[in-house]
């Protein structure tokens, strides 16, 4: 059967549409939040981008638990989908409470920091170090380990330091008040912890 131009136009047409459909989708699905905490939002891809260097990390220390004759257990998806996404909402707590403290200077306090910290290290076996234990590039590496990290430093000093107060208390009570939502559903916010609906 000989087709048409026309027909074989809308074929084209067709199936470019369908193409367009699937990737917003999958654009959609990677960009919708998985949780909003406040009034900010922790995104898909964030999330998975969390979950895969946590992965890595559980595979690197697997790895090496053998060659000691050691074995894990495996974790199930779930119980480490809900630890990934616990530790970016409580990221997201530290992080607001930092701005609370440093306001619009935040960023570049932490920069600061992590610059110190790294000032007469080897970042070349570090940016390995983050590759193999990680799997994550530098960039990322300082985005989701190195970051998080010295923000919870500073706010520790702040609290300890200005406050005069237990630092973990102080931080256990804002994450356990934090206002947090599942705009995909699933789960929910409870005592400082995700838990399935």
């Amino acid at each position: 059967m000989v087709y048409s131009h026309t027909v074989k136009r809308v074929v084209v047409i067709g199936i470019a549409l369908l193409g367009i459909f699937v990737l917003g989708y999958f654009v959609y699905a990677a960009l919708k939040p998985i949780a909003v905490v406040g009034d900010t939002e922790i995104s898909g891809s964030m999330f998975k981008d969390h979950r895969n260097a946590f992965q890595s990390y559980a595979r690197a220390i697997e790895a090496a638990n053998a060659e000691l004759g050691k074995t894990l257990q495996n974790i199930p998806q779930d119980v480490s989908d809900r630890a990934a996404l616990e530790e970016l909402i409580v990221q997201e707590v530290v992080r607001q409470e930092l701005v609370g403290v440093f306001g619009g200077e935040t960023q570049s306090k932490v920069n600061t920091a992590i610059d110190a910290d790294l000032a007469g290290q080897d970042i070349t076996s570090l940016t390995t170090a983050a590759e193999k234990v990680y799997g994550l590039s530098w960039d990322e590496f300082r985005t989701l380990v190195l970051t998080p990290v010295t923000r919870e430093k500073l706010l520790r000093d702040h609290v300890e330091k200005t406050l005069g107060q237990d630092y973990d208390t102080w931080l256990d009570e804002r994450v356990r008040a934090a206002t947090v939502t599942f705009p995909r559903g699933g789960y929910v916010w409870r005592e400082g912890k995700v838990v399935e609906e």
